[in-house]
């Protein structure tokens, strides 16, 4: 009798102890289950925000290219005010150039020391000239052009696609021309399928680039580049 008392002693004396060391082992389990948790919210977190700011950016360098498109038919406007005259021979004010630049880099990165890079932010190429890298020339674009209220600028640069300045009539000079004679036509994205004008025949059409740069929120930045004729 004494036997069995002695021996439920024991048991009632271990049983308390089996007990706390499986306490003890699901509280071990349960902080790493929420220290797992905690992590895993953490990255869900980092995720939605960067999510959310790839897609913030790609809004604001949307609305950056729908800028440029005005900015390119201002300068449309500026080519077609002037077409047939004698001004588009020579480079004007505002951004025109008679004749193209081999080696430009309107974006300015470039490791070409002969590049032409374009003064787009009126402090003399500075940016550009940051990476060490020479350049030929640092051409002046258009005037600020603003636009939703000063939230998008944007500012072109207009090149003739031609060698040189000057008549492009003549036989020294080298032009882009049309494989076929394309006939003016106010019908937008309409297609000339004319016959190719007789050996030695003149193109009068005039080609001309126009290279856009706008800026908006966040520092977003486009470049586009229109080929346009005349």
């Amino acid at each position: 009798m004494r036997q069995r008392t002695f021996l439920t002693g024991i048991w009632r004396h271990a049983a308390p102890r089996a007990r706390q060391a499986q306490q003890g082992m699901t509280l071990i389990f349960a902080l790493i289950t929420m220290l797992a948790l905690s992590m895993a919210a953490v990255a869900l977190i980092r995720s939605v925000d960067t999510g959310a700011g790839i897609l913030g950016n790609l809004s604001f360098k949307r609305d950056t290219l729908l800028a440029a498109d005005t900015a390119m038919r201002s300068g449309v406007a500026w080519v077609a005010a002037r077409s047939g005259k004698l001004e588009l021979q020579t480079d004007q004010p505002g951004g025109y150039y008679a004749s193209y630049f081999a080696r430009f880099d309107p974006v300015g990165h470039s490791t070409d020391p002969q590049r032409t890079v374009v003064d787009w932010d009126g402090d003399n190429c500075k940016a550009a000239k940051a990476n060490g890298v020479g350049t030929a020339a640092c051409i002046v674009p258009s005037d600020v052009i603003s636009l939703r209220g000063g939230a998008l600028k944007a500012r072109y640069v207009i090149e003739r696609l031609c060698d040189k300045p000057g008549n492009m009539l003549t036989t020294t000079m080298i032009c882009t021309k049309p494989m076929v004679t394309i006939v003016n036509s106010m019908v937008k994205g309409e297609i000339s399928y004319q016959s190719a004008p007789p050996p030695g025949a003149p193109a009068l059409q005039q080609f001309f680039r126009i290279t856009v740069r706008t800026q908006g929120a966040r520092n977003s930045t486009s470049f586009t580049e229109t080929i346009v004729h005349f």
